[in-house]
């Protein structure tokens, strides 16, 4: 999945393959549909121009619901 032009995947595995490949490190994202710290995580953190250019460029993104 793409979200403000960050990729996200769903698929632990296939992010962790991905990862390896690219070499690059793999963060878990822990959310939930209701999760009130993780819609303020995504507006007041990830927004962040300097944050989203890192998690865009030197993270893979796995996001567990």
């Amino acid at each position: 999945m793409v979200n403000n032009g960050m990729v996200t995947y769903f698929d632990y595995k296939e992010a962790l393959e991905i990862a390896r490949k690219l070499k690059k490190p793999l963060m878990l994202d822990f959310t939930g549909i209701n999760c009130v710290n993780c819609r303020k995580m995504e507006t007041q953190v990830w927004s962040d121009p300097e944050v989203m250019k890192l998690l865009k460029e030197e993270f893979v993104i796995a996001s567990c619901l």
